[in-house]
């Protein structure tokens, strides 16, 4: 999907999920993966509750 981020979100609240993003699988209380609109991105950055983001990146397929 364009514009679509896929990222692991580590949060400082347990249950915690930030507005806009939409929770793939939980991994625990307060880590989960999640996508989101890629706009939101830095708006996650700024989230007092958010601990950390790191997006996904796309591997390059060896034939």
């Amino acid at each position: 999907m364009p514009g679509e981020q896929k990222a692991i979100i580590r949060v400082t609240e347990e249950g915690y999920v930030p507005p806009g993003v939409t929770v793939r699988a939980r991994i625990d209380a307060t880590l989960f993966t999640a996508s989101f609109p890629e706009e939101l991105l830095a708006t996650l950055e700024q989230d007092a509750k958010v601990a950390s983001v790191e997006v996904s990146k796309r591997l390059s397929q060896i034939d």
